[in-house]
């Protein structure tokens, strides 16, 4: 029993120190936050117009642990960054569970848009009669999802083929200057499926992908110049900066992005100028 003894111990402590060790990351790796944190920097990006980044951390969080309003934040930040189908599951999902609070009338009609955009048009269409069954005392929701039924309707009605209603669809959105990173990923999809097969519906996607940009462009174009104003002429250094940021968010690979950059580095440090300038009038008055 004796010789035993220490044998026993170190079993022990061998035991100890392996839990131990496999308790701690491993080197180089990163410890996923805790929720509290993740949640509070997608609130934050939310806040931010940063929805890519938003997409993000929200792919990070455990499932089952999100609150609701939340989770319609990461639904709508993954559609804005593009990541339709992630939007897509998290809407099912919340819409399945039905959470106390939950705007269920919000959450149906974004998850019909979302089947609309992909040109899943019966799916579109059934949730979003399901909106007009629900939505008696809401006249708004009831108009849109009108609206939209009709839409479906009239693009039904013009052909079957999927990818000419998602051109359609496009075209639409290219015209009222919505999400468009998103609709350039759409087209850039449709571009690459019709490419050998379907010369002429090929031809169209670039044309609206050119449109696209004129469009990008002459958006960019008119908000530059609302910087220019606020930062040369009314010296309103922070709407000025804050403008740049929703820029380089909303149009991530425009082709004035270097021009953006480099005016939003000459922003942050006149403003950075400017509270050192504040600092030392400070203490002079002391």
């Amino acid at each position: 029993m004796k010789k035993a003894l220490p044998v026993l111990i170190f079993l022990l402590v061998a035991s100890i120190q392996l839990e131990a060790a496999e308790s701690r990351p491993a080197s180089g790796e990163i410890s996923t936050p805790p929720p509290e944190e993740a949640i509070q920097k997608i609130r934050e990006g939310y806040q931010k117009h940063d929805y890519r980044k938003v997409s993000r951390y929200c792919k990070d969080l455990p499932s089952g642990r999100i609150p609701f309003y939340i989770q319609m934040i990461c639904a709508e930040s993954h559609a804005a960054a593009g990541e339709t189908e992630a939007a897509i599951r998290l809407l099912q999902s919340l819409l399945r569970e039905d959470p106390p609070g939950l705007d269920r009338l919000k959450a149906q009609y974004d998850l019909a848009n979302l089947y609309f955009m992909q040109g899943r048009y019966a799916e579109s269409r059934k949730v979003f009669e399901q909106v007009l069954e629900t939505a008696t005392e809401r006249e708004e929701w009831v108009r849109k999802a009108r609206q939209k039924i009709v839409q479906l309707r009239q693009k039904e009605g013009k052909s079957k083929d999927q990818i000419t209603l998602q051109l359609l669809e496009v075209e639409e959105r290219i015209e009222k200057g919505i999400d468009l990173y998103a609709t350039k990923g759409v087209l850039k999809e449709i571009l690459s499926r019709t490419e050998r097969r379907q010369p002429q519906q090929n031809e169209q996607a670039k044309e609206l992908l050119e449109r696209l940009k004129d469009k990008e462009s002459s958006l960019v174009t008119s908000e530059l110049a609302n910087v220019h104003r606020l930062y040369r002429e009314e010296k309103k250094l922070a709407q000025a900066r804050e403008l740049l940021q929703k820029l380089l968010l909303a149009h991530p690979d425009m082709e004035e992005r270097p021009h953006v950059e480099a005016l939003l580095e000459e922003v942050e440090h006149e403003e950075e100028a400017d509270q050192l300038d504040l600092a030392k009038k400070g203490k002079k008055r002391r």
